[in-house]
């Protein structure tokens, strides 16, 4: 239903900026950073700190994360932003993904929005031509919308000119006397909708009431959309992971992608000995009451690197795929079509399952022949 993906929607910009958040709220990060008015970024722009001020321009796509995220700037791409309170008033020419505790946006968005936090303003002065995706405790649209709308919210206010459908899960939904939708209004609350005098929708009002009835039913529907929310989560959840680690580890991810392609049956072998031994070491050390802590962080390493290890993999088919188009592919497209591909080969039944093994253990392989590598050359002062 229409307006139950408006939730799931919303809901998954959370995992997506979950790392980002992590790195916003790290005591030791407590440095403002400033990008001035008159400086310009040709390539896209990481900050995080305690307060980001983007002034200037980014001819790239801008990842911000902090306490206090405040964009009078010109991003010419997406911005991607978390933070307690993130207020963007500049230019964004791509899409903005964003999640915070306070988002006020009164800035202009070429394409769409995609947000999520405890209160979300749209001020009239905003101007969002493509669609928006929101979910919220409080949310207020006063600024104009070019195409659709789906979200999610407690209190939600409609106030401006909507260019298609309003799909919407809500507590309360008002449309003030500016509000015009050019499409449907279709909702699902136990209340029904305040329309002002003067509020107009061209389309049909539907309201859906939550159903109390066929508990069987209703719980097959929300395990399925469970298992969505975190199938979907987890792919932009290990993008972010990816991209940070291509932005702070450039050199170290380059080498473990370089031994999956060179060294594919080594990496393999490795990880399959890894996963096999693994065991064997845990419950020995579980044995004595001295090795139970390092069992833990050895399980706890283990879950870690087994993560990382199919972004590298699926980092590596990214490549491989769009080095048939480009002698030189972008890293950050590589990393996203190599996830969307693992993503869906593992939705495959059985066989799907398979698949993820051996990528799992052959990026788990490269990763500890990698730092097995660094380790041996930090030790003679050769560090990669």
């Amino acid at each position: 239903m229409k307006y139950f993906t408006a939730i799931i929607s919303a809901a998954l910009i959370i995992l997506f900026v979950l790392p980002l958040t992590a790195i916003a709220q790290d005591p030791e990060n407590k440095k403002d950073v400033v990008l001035a008015k008159d400086e310009v970024i040709n390539k896209d722009y990481f900050a995080t700190g305690n307060s980001i001020f983007l002034d200037g321009t980014v001819n790239g796509d801008a990842y911000v994360a902090g306490g206090n995220v405040v964009v009078n700037g010109t991003i010419n791409g997406d911005l991607l932003a978390a933070g307690g309170n993130l207020d963007i008033r500049g230019n964004i020419t791509g899409n903005i993904r964003a999640a915070g505790g306070n988002i006020n946006i009164s800035g202009t968005i070429d394409r769409n929005a995609t947000l999520a936090g405890g209160s979300i303003n749209i001020t009239p002065t905003a101007d969002i031509k493509g669609s928006l995706v929101s979910a919220g405790g409080n949310v207020t649209v006063s600024a104009p919308i070019g195409k659709e709308i789906n979200l999610g919210g407690g209190q939600v206010v409609l106030g401006n000119r909507i260019g298609g459908d309003v799909n919407a899960a809500v507590g309360n939904l008002s449309l003030a006397p500016t509000a015009t939708i050019s499409g449907n209004l279709t909702y699902l609350s136990e209340n029904p909708a305040s329309v002002s005098p003067g509020a107009t929708v061209s389309g049909k009002i539907t309201q859906n009431v939550p159903q109390t009835k066929q508990p069987e039913e209703a719980a097959k529907r929300g395990i399925g959309a469970l298992l969505s929310f975190f199938l979907i989560g987890d792919f932009l959840l290990a993008t972010i992971i990816g991209f940070l680690l291509l932005k702070f580890l450039p050199v170290f991810f380059s080498t473990t992608a370089q031994l999956i392609t060179q060294k594919p049956w080594l990496s393999l072998g490795i990880g399959f000995l890894t996963a096999i031994i693994s065991p064997f070491v845990f419950l020995l050390l579980l044995i004595t009451i001295i090795g139970i802590p390092i069992a833990m962080l050895l399980a706890f390493a283990l879950v870690v690197l087994s993560y990382l290890a199919k972004i590298f993999v699926a980092f590596v088919i990214g490549q491989l795929i769009l080095g048939r188009f480009s002698k030189q592919p972008h890293t950050a497209w590589a990393l996203i079509l190599g996830l969307v591909i693992y993503s869906l080969v593992k939705a495959i039944p059985i066989f799907g399952w398979l698949i993820s093994v051996i990528a799992i253990l052959t990026g788990l392989g490269a990763l500890l022949i990698a730092k097995k590598n660094y380790y041996r050359n930090l030790r003679t002062k050769e560090i990669i």
